[in-house]
């Protein structure tokens, strides 16, 4: 790296996808992502309620060839973090110019509170928009019809 690279910052990655869904397969053949049962909102017989866990799916554009990845729960109504992720590093070799994707299994969760949530993806310590959905009690709606039920 030259003088000048290093005094120019380098562009913040940005995220092209972010979805969350029950299952992600990747066909061997062509590397391609099969993506099943894409969800925005959980509806749950009642809160608190134990989610068994999901699969996020990310697209970035713009990644260092080695950078780390940390997903966040945020919940909304108050800003805090109800679950993290360690950072994990992730290599990308073809560098900043090529889209690099990745599956992350989200693990069981804890939802003390119905409402809005945020998958917040952090790359080398740098929060990105990642994707909102939100947790309904449906028990307390009566409606038994679900977007993505559980329980």
């Amino acid at each position: 790296m030259g003088p000048l690279e290093a005094m120019v910052p380098s562009p913040k990655p940005t995220l092209q996808a972010f979805l969350l869904a029950d299952h992600i397969y990747m066909d061997v053949g062509t590397g391609k992502k099969i993506i099943a049962g894409v969800f925005f909102n959980v509806r749950v017989p009642k809160v608190p309620f134990d989610f068994p866990g999901c699969w996020a799916y990310a697209c970035l554009k713009g990644v260092p060839n080695k950078f780390t990845v940390q997903l966040r729960l945020i919940e909304l109504n108050t800003l805090e973090t109800v679950a993290a992720s360690p950072a994990m590093p992730v290599e990308h070799p073809a560098g900043r110019l090529i889209p690099h994707e990745f599956m992350l299994q989200v693990p069981p969760l804890a939802f003390q509170h119905a409402g809005a949530y945020d998958f917040e993806l952090v790359i080398d310590d740098e929060p990105l928009k990642g994707c909102q959905f939100t947790v309904t009690d449906h028990s307390a709606s009566g409606d038994k019809h679900a977007d993505h039920d559980e329980g």
